[in-house]
């Protein structure tokens, strides 16, 4: 369950949250819906501790394991898909054996197998955002949280993002 109450958020003299709260049980899926600046992103940060609110306060279970699926690009453009999803799962402590398992069943159920070797920056936008899927799911989370995960994804994308 996340329990979110009351929360604001200042950046400088912006107003970025004013009082927000919400509610998700237990195995609901819940979108927050929103234009661009609503804060979302914002939300979504406060609810992983990465920001602090002004005021109010996140309720969390306790030993949450969250998974996120970042609005931004991911890794070093550079690295290899491989290389980066290893990282992740090191980074997460997953024992090898049960990461190497896990990263070749996404890097195929994403159709990511043949392009495991490319660099991220070689990736088209729609392959980027299966890659930060993967790295979401990597850990088994209790908690799932994607920040535009369909942004910029074609329709036909959008529907296998959406499966």
């Amino acid at each position: 369950m996340i329990e979110v109450s009351n929360i604001k958020k200042h950046y400088g003299k912006t107003l970025a949250l004013k009082e927000v709260s919400l509610k998700v049980e237990k195995g609901e899926i819940f979108l927050i819906l929103g234009p661009n600046g609503a804060g979302k992103t914002t939300l979504i940060k406060i609810i992983l501790g990465l920001l602090f609110p002004d005021d109010g306060r996140v309720i969390l279970p306790e030993r949450c394991v969250f998974g996120y699926m970042p609005e931004e690009n991911v890794g070093k453009p550079d690295w290899k898909v491989e290389r980066y999803l290893k990282f992740i799962g090191e980074l997460c402590k997953i024992e090898k054996e049960t990461l190497y398992k896990r990263l070749y069943f996404f890097l195929e159920k994403f159709g990511l197998k043949d392009k495991r070797n490319a660099k991220i920056k070689e990736l088209s936008h729609g392959m980027k955002q299966r890659v930060k899927l993967i790295q979401a799911l990597l850990i088994t989370p209790d908690i799932l949280l994607l920040d535009e995960p369909t942004s910029g994804l074609d329709p036909i994308g959008k529907i296998e993002m959406r499966k």
